[in-house]
């Protein structure tokens, strides 16, 4: 960066980790001396002022020739810049030559250069290297490239910006460059040691170190593949990026994004890339690791990267135990390897967030030749176990925190142990009583397994698809997904051919010691006419049925199940319940029975006084058992299903609880459809949950509403279930027309053959009916059911298409009305596995408390990824009184589904503000594994118990509770109107819309919730934030703090907050701030006291921004860093003696108490030194490059090394053959630290390093298996 530091006094370099620059005149350049020569290069690009007069000037003095080669160099820079395109400098820049302490500076208007870089001996260093002085004039030049893009003045780069890209290029324009050892001045490869050696810092706070950020980007990300130029369209493309943004003050997120798309990836960001880096830096050591985690640059002059260092690194044996707490900072990362040895067969992780902010998790698995890899962002903690963890080579743990962090300190608690109590795994399903069926036509490719993991007493969390083993016989299956759900993995299983035919035994296993065998577990059917279900229908006839003609709606429902229900081998039964139950159609095919179901579900009749749906359960599972009784046990035992409905609460036995055990015991499948608010819901649920693949459907009470429509969709996603259909198109809703003709065009995508199915009510029969097909044909129905009721006409139709035609169709009739409800699909058959879970024990499940939304998505290749998936969540007590909410769900890793892209889609639904029923209709659709196009629809549900409310305040206990606020308080803070967060948005309004009280921006988008709510937008949804946050960068002064502020957006009001107290509370400190200032002075403040800001915007429009994150200041009576450099036996590049001389010169001004080395930039094992004593150090390691760290501590108690730096470095060789231990020595021998004669307060040299370097090569755990 381009800074004017003159003679001998200390400068404040004030670098802004956001984006600000500062550029200084240059009117101090010549005030102690006269520059009398000039020199104009022949281009006229430069113009150097400088002398001869070594007599009166000794330190300043250059020749001619040196200042014209010299001169040559900048223009041979400059003609490079402009070749790759950037905005280079077009006026004439003058040059200043004169003795700085080997510094110098590069700018827009000015640059300055000690003579050193022309070639002058330095009493220190000595004569440059020819590669030296390019290296230093390319990294100058960048500056002055950075500095003349317009914006840049406005607004900036910040040291990790400016000072990272000038570090990177020294590697990039020349073939020589890549000859450099890495023992030269301010080193490329110096500088990434330096970082790897030290990588948990923020990367805002970076300066040169953000060199190998640059370095990955370009290498990942640039469109020039050549060498030495890889990448250097990436630094081109970020100034461009900043200057098309004009004057909209863009964030530094905004700016990547702008920039990967001009390099044509749009899905690219800040985040995402950061993300990669970090694990780049551990992975780059593995061969076998992705490409995108390896460095080309490694396999160049001077090696490979040395390797990351860790923050906690162990080996780790069987009943060990590590834990402990760490804070974390924006894009801050924190890295930690444990190094199995022995036989442990679990180890357990787990990261329990203290804070709301996400967090970025990866675990890396390497054994032999394999990288397994996990990666999540999680706001909720995470917890996984890794079974067989005694064969892996080591296990990589990072977590970081990204950009979003708010006000609060980023914390999280790690836990990582063996051992205890031993694993246990139980299939729960399918068993030899209950097994599972798979085979060709109806029956899909896949199945599922539910089993059970613990240890004692505890569910064993965090397992994925890969750790788990499955066997059908002899042969191996894949695990598609694993879905953790309520204590329980859901399994979803693919066979290979190999297991077709007959009976198979189910093995799963995590370990040889940790499996289970269920014999005879697996059937396959050789076709469709194989298998046989039992199918008792179950609908509630007491008379409440009667009111808004409940019983038509489902008695329509019913046939449709009745009509779509096969294929022809499967049995159905029917039966009805009020005070007691009856069968009415026995089991029987459904080719010899499917007229007489349909019959008698027209002729039921509500009159029933009493209701127990117990009784109904019990009568339908005794039909299917003695219906089975006397079979063979495979036919016997084939899927056992009762769908009940019901719309009231029992009130005469048998009891639902009567009938639990043997409904549960039996692995009988339940579905339950739950009709209105007074129906038995919470037991019901309670019952489907403990059954096999049991599920919950709710519909509304009627209020004239779309009762047949909805049931219609229940009744025919359970006839789904189990088979091989899948729905392609679905609409349902109310048709006003005063036209009187229904024409609803849609298009079908299918993979089979297709059927489509409306089911109506209105007030007449339609009339006119036909189907308009893609082909152009228009037919009729092949199936048509009509018949009256008192308000009108129920009904449906349906055709089978007896080919796979894709395409658009209309479907036209008159319902000889101006009304109609309707029920539309189109389904085929495919081969497409979906199921919804809800991941919420039941009795959790009370108002308030969110609700993870699980959804599973697989082909017969595997889980589908990259799906667009969505989700609509209606609940309320009648038509008339309720609300929907419509959600995207993710496979990131963010939102409960487990892992980033494993197939596995979630989010979390915090808005369950009703006691009763919510229903769930998902749709999906993208590309699947074979690059087809699909969609595919699903349907479910689930009900909330009341959640009391102890204080009469409308906050419900469970909610109450769930935040920490005190649920017997209606008061403050725990009352209704109290406002914990400081968004504006009263407690009572943050449980109505689901945002948490605690988080004044809940989703992390950027805006307050109170304005999301009051502009009719999501506070749980980042994707309409609106505004971004304000951008804050502090620096410290006696007795006052100065915030500089970075924002983007129509801002007519910032509001600045202080606290004492990381925690908070803050406080107003000034709400006057304009958009027309840049930075704000608290002053009067106590020296030594740290303060904490934050700030608010708010635009024209009244939005308002989130509070920006946290930034801490400390002020002192003095902030100057001290300064210096070093150089290692007089400048040697190569020694031969372990033991090396450190020569040391220090700013005469600058008032250091301690000097202190070491031989990795994180000081550990660092030796402290008086200024004046003699410095030896050494080397440890054996033959290589070495590099060694210092920094110094002055009175004031700062920390500083080279030109405001953390620390200086410099590099050495080391030439042996024989290995030595690491050691410091103060003994004296021929050389002390000096006092520099000339002025040292610097540029652009060091900053953090890494301790030794060169072809480092891992020492991986070799390990029998």
């Amino acid at each position: 960066m381009s800074l004017n530091l003159f003679r001998l006094h200390k400068i404040k370099i004030i670098l802004f980790s956001t984006l600000i620059l500062l550029v200084f005149s240059t009117s101090s350049i010549t005030a102690d001396w006269t520059l009398p020569d000039d020199y104009v290069t022949p281009a006229e690009n430069f113009k150097f002022f400088y002398t001869t007069d070594s007599g009166s000037q000794p330190l300043n003095a250059v020749t001619r020739m040196q200042v014209v080669q010299f001169g040559d160099i900048l223009e041979r820079e400059r003609s490079k810049t402009l070749e790759y395109g950037y905005n280079a400098p077009s006026r004439q820049i003058p040059a200043y030559i004169f003795d700085q302490g080997v510094n110098a500076h590069g700018g827009c208007t000015y640059s300055d250069y000690d003579p050193y870089f022309l070639g002058v001996p330095d009493s220190g260093r000595g004569t440059p290297l020819e590669i030296e002085k390019q290296l230093v004039v390319l990294h100058e030049f960048m500056h002055s490239v950075q500095f003349c893009y317009t914006h840049s003045l406005a607004t900036g780069g910040g040291a990790w910006i400016t000072e990272g890209q000038a570090r990177m290029i020294q590697d990039k324009y020349y073939n020589v460059l890549d000859t450099a050892d890495g023992t030269e001045f301010a080193s490329y490869y110096g500088q990434v040691s330096g970082y790897l050696g030290n990588p948990s810092r923020s990367l805002f706070d970076l300066s040169y170190d953000a060199a190998l950020f640059w370095q990955y980007i370009a290498e990942k990300y640039g469109t020039i593949n050549r060498e030495p130029d890889r990448g250097v369209d990436v630094i081109v493309q970020f100034w461009e990026s900043l200057e098309a943004l004009g004057d909209s003050r863009p964030t530094i997120e905004r700016v990547f994004s702008h920039m990967f798309t001009e390099l044509g990836d749009t899905t690219a960001s800040l985040r995402r890339v950061y993300k990669d880096f970090i694990v780049a830096n551990y992975a780059k050591d593995i061969p076998f690791a992705p490409s995108k985690y390896h460095y080309i640059d490694e396999t160049q002059t001077p090696g490979s990267y040395p390797e990351v260092t860790f923050d906690l690194d162990q080996i780790f044996l069987n009943n060990s135990n590590l834990g402990g707490v760490e804070s974390l900072g924006v894009y801050y990362p924190k890295y930690f390897r444990l190094t199995p040895q022995g036989d442990i067969n679990f180890l357990n992780i787990q990261i329990d967030q203290l804070s709301n902010a996400p967090l970025f998790i990866d675990i890396i698995k390497v054994r032999d030749s394999t990288f397994e890899e996990i990666r999540l962002e999680t706001r909720r903690g995470f917890h996984i176990t890794i079974p067989n963890a005694g064969d892996y080579d080591e296990i990589v743990v990072i977590v970081s925190g990204l950009n979003n962090v708010g006000i609060e300190t980023l914390k999280f608690n790690y836990a990582f142990n063996s051992g205890g109590p031993k694993t246990f795994l139980q299939i729960l399903n399918p068993t030899s009583v209950n097994p599972a069926f798979f085979g060709e036509a109806y029956i899909k490719p896949n199945f599922n397994a539910i089993i059970r993991v613990f240890d004692g007493t505890e569910a064993v969390r965090g397992l994925t698809a890969d750790d788990f083993q499955v066997k059908i016989g002899s042969s191996s299956a894949t695990v598609i997904n694993a879905v953790y759900v309520s204590g329980i993995y859901i399994l979803n299983i693919l066979p290979s051919p190999s297991s077709y035919g007959g009976d198979r035994n189910l093995v799963v296993e995590l370990s040889p010691d940790v499996r289970d065998t269920q014999v005879d577990a697996i059937h396959y059917y050789r076709d469709s006419f194989d298998r046989r279900d039992n199918t008792m229908l179950v609908i509630d006839t007491s008379f409440s049925m009667v009111s808004n003609e409940k019983i038509q709606a489902a008695k329509t429902a019913a046939r449709i199940f009745a009509e779509t229900y096969g294929p022809d081998t499967f049995h159905l039964g029917l039966a009805e319940f009020s005070g007691d139950a009856n069968v009415i159609v026995p089991l029987n095919a459904v080719s010899a029975n499917r007229g007489t179901v349909l019959s008698e579900i027209t002729n039921l009749i509500a009159d029933g006084g009493a209701t127990s749906v117990g009784d109904g359960l019990f009568m339908a599972l005794n039909e299917i058992y003695s219906h089975t009784e006397g079979v063979p046990d495979i036919e016997r035992n084939q899927y056992k299903k009762i769908i009940i409905l019901t719309d009231g609460k029992e009130n005469t036995p048998k009891w639902i609880n009567d009938v639990r055990g043997l409904i549960k015991d039996n692995r009988t499948h339940l579905y339950a459809v739950i009709l209105g608010t007074d129906a038995e819901g919470d037991k019901l649920q309670s019952l489907t949950e403990q059954t096999v693949r049991g599920e919950t459907f709710y519909a509304f009470e009627p209020a004239s509403g779309t009762l047949a429509s909805d049931l219609a969709d229940i009744y025919r996603t359970i006839a789904r279930k189990d088979t091989a259909e899948y729905t392609v198109y679905k609409d349902k809703g109310v048709f006003n027309s005063s036209s009187w003709t229904f024409d609803h065009p849609f298009t079908v995508n299918a993979q089979g053959n297709v059927s489509i199915i409306i089911s109506y009510r209105s007030k007449f029969q339609p009339s006119g009916v036909q189907l308009h097909l893609p082909n152009g044909t228009v037919i009729s129905p092949d199936v048509t059911s009509n018949y009256p009721s008192g308000i009108g006409h129920y009904g449906y139709m349906i055709w089978k298409i007896p080919e796979s035609l894709n395409g658009d169709y209309s479907l036209q009739f008159s319902p000889s009305s101006d009304y109609l409800e309707f029920y539309l699909e189109a389904y085929s058959t495919g081969p497409y596995s979906t199921d919804i879970h809800f991941n919420l024990p039941t009795d959790n499940r009370a108002v308030g408390i969110p609700m993870p939304i699980l959804y599973s998505l697989s082909d017969e290749l595997g889980p589908i990824k990259e799906a667009t998936v969505t989700a609509k969540i209606t609940s309320g007590t009648d038509y008339k009184s309720f609300f929907s909410w419509n959600t995207t769900l993710f496979d990131d890793g963010l939102h409960d589904d487990g892992f980033e892209n494993d197939g596995i889609y979630g989010t979390i639904f915090t808005s369950t503000i009703f006691q009763g029923g919510y229903i769930v209709d998902v749709v999906a659709h993208g590309f699947d594994n074979k690059g087809k196009k699909y969609i595919v629809f699903d349907s479910e549900g689930f009900m909330m118990k009341t959640g009391g409310d102890s204080d009469q305040d409308q906050l419900p206990d469970s909610w109450e509770n769930l935040y920490g606020l005190n649920p017997n308080s209606n008061l403050g803070d725990d009352g209704p109107t109290g406002d914990p967060d400081n968004d504006l948005l009263q407690n009572y309004h943050e449980f109505l819309f689901g945002s948490n009280p605690l988080l004044p921006d809940t989703d992390f988008g950027g805006e307050l919730d109170l304005t999301e709510v009051a502009s009719g937008r999501s506070p749980i949804d980042p994707s309409d934030d609106t505004v971004y946050p304000v951008q804050l960068i502090g620096e410290p002064g006696d007795s006052k703090a100065i915030i500089h502020f970075q924002y983007e957006g129509n801002f007519t009001q910032l509001g600045l907050y202080r606290s004492t107290s990381i925690g908070g509370p803050f406080n107003l400190l000034t709400g006057s701030i304009t958009p027309e200032m840049s930075n704000y002075t608290d002053g009067s403040l106590t020296n030594d006291q740290t303060y904490y800001y934050s700030m608010l915007g708010i635009t024209a429009e009244g939005i308002y921004t989130g509070y920006s994150n946290a930034i801490a200041i400390t002020p002192k009576a003095d902030v100057i860093s001290p300064d210096g450099w070093f150089v290692l036996n007089n400048n040697q590049k190569i020694t031969e003696d372990p033991l090396v001389r450190v020569n040391v010169a220090l700013n005469p001004s600058t008032d250091v108490v301690s000097i202190e080395v070491a031989d990795n930039p994180r000081f550990t094992g660092s030796t402290l030194y008086s200024p004046g004593s003699p410095i030896f150090f050494m080397l440890s390691g054996g033959s290589g490059l070495h590099y060694i760290y210092l920094r110094m501590k002055d009175v004031a108690g700062n920390y500083g090394g080279f030109h405001n730096s953390e620390y200086a470095f410099a590099g050495i060789i080391y030439q042996t053959d024989e290995p030595v231990t690491t050691s410091t020595s103060s003994e004296p021998t021929s050389t002390s630290v000096t006092t520099s004669p000339f002025d040292l307060s610097w540029m652009f040299i060091a900053i953090p390093v890494l301790y030794s370097v060169g072809k480092i090569v891992k020492n991986r755990k070799k390990k029998s298996h």
